[in-house]
């Protein structure tokens, strides 16, 4: 399972099916993520020793994707949350350092 198309087509049909249950505007955002990513990573010349993680990551993304469409709306919501929490935490911590 090295190399070839089978592992990228692998990684963006979990993609399409975890954007399926999707709102459009994360399917926009993630689609945009996905094409930067791969325009940068195709101009990026990575040493031969990176292969094997890079294979490990590629295995472990497409796991984690495909496992997404079926975490509960709940659990969706939850992992929302906590992400917006952190992000306000670093924006007052931002704040307090500029204030100094």
């Amino acid at each position: 399972m090295r190399g070839g198309a089978l592992p990228p087509a692998l990684l963006l049909a979990a993609l399409a099916f975890a954007l399926a249950q999707a709102s459009p505007r994360a399917r926009i955002w993630s689609l945009a993520a996905l094409l930067g990513a791969i325009a940068a990573l195709s101009r990026l010349a990575l040493p031969e020793n990176w292969l094997e993680p890079a294979f490990l990551g590629c295995w472990i993304s497409t796991a984690a994707t495909a496992a997404a469409v079926h975490l509960p709306s709940d659990a969706v919501e939850a992992l929302k949350a906590a992400f917006e929490a952190k992000h306000a935490l670093l924006a007052r911590r931002n704040v307090e350092q500029l204030g100094q």
